[in-house]
């Protein structure tokens, strides 16, 4: 266990023994609420893990025969399941808390942040080609032009891939799907439009 949780502090940098100490489930509906650590004893959790390493060790290349050799009883393996699953539950949450610091848990938060991440990717865009969707919505120039004919295929390509097309009813996933589909397309156009301007200031 010692060299697995050096090869993660060099993962995830010399402050991954705390975080994963005090590693919670990290929901954006829970924010500002006391949660207990899911690792409620750090040297507990890790000796414990230690040593069903080696039982594995023993048990898959010793391979032995008398139960006084197996240096382990049956009454140890629901603290090794319990461990195990306390110590793999808080990483996985440490690398949430890295990735995206907290995340919704309801279909309604998990709208809410996707429509909030489409917001912030319009508004680079709209900094990028200096206006907004409404802003071509009436072309007077072809650069205009084009970019009313993006807007209207990112919407349609968002409302195809959510369902709102269809006669069914989309379902309660359907702003998730829509928003989604806008971001990607847009950091799509965001990047192509950082590209263009990279390849024109290396040619003047």
């Amino acid at each position: 266990m010692d060299e697995a949780i050096g090869a993660l502090t060099a993962i995830f940098g010399d402050s991954f023994r705390d975080e994963l100490a005090s590693s919670q489930e990290r929901l954006s509906e829970d924010e500002g609420r006391e949660a207990s650590p899911i690792i409620a004893d750090l040297l507990a959790t890790p000796g414990c893990l230690d040593r069903l390493l080696r039982v594995r060790h023993i048990l898959v290349h010793e391979q032995p025969r008398e139960k006084r050799t197996q240096r382990y009883s049956a009454e140890d393996i629901p603290r090794f399941l319990l461990h195990a699953g306390h110590f793999v539950t808080a990483l996985d949450w440490v690398l949430v808390a890295a990735q995206h610091g907290s995340v919704p848990r309801t279909q309604s938060a998990m709208n809410v942040q996707a429509g909030q991440e489409r917001s912030k990717a319009q508004d680079e865009l709209a900094v990028l080609r200096r206006g907004t969707a409404a802003d071509f919505l009436d072309p007077k120039t072809p650069l205009a032009e084009l970019e009313h004919h993006w807007d209207r295929f990112c919407e349609l390509s968002a409302r195809v891939r959510a369902g709102y097309t269809s006669e069914a009813h989309p379902g309660t996933m359907a702003p998730l799907l829509y928003a989604t589909e806008m971001t990607r397309l847009i950091c799509w156009r965001i990047e192509d439009l950082k590209e263009q301007r990279s390849r024109l200031e290396r040619h003047f």
